[in-house]
């Protein structure tokens, strides 16, 4: 149990940041080259 218990907390906030890197890769994949420029890359 203290394994699994230890574990459960870094898989919860591993698939938060993998969500929201998608959220963020799908919103600059929309706003497309104007976001882009807004960064001044």
């Amino acid at each position: 149990m203290p394994m699994t218990l230890k574990r459960s907390p870094g898989l919860i906030f591993g698939l938060m940041g993998l969500a929201n890197l998608s959220i963020l890769a799908a919103f600059i994949w929309l706003s497309g080259p104007d976001w882009l420029f807004y960064c001044g890359v």
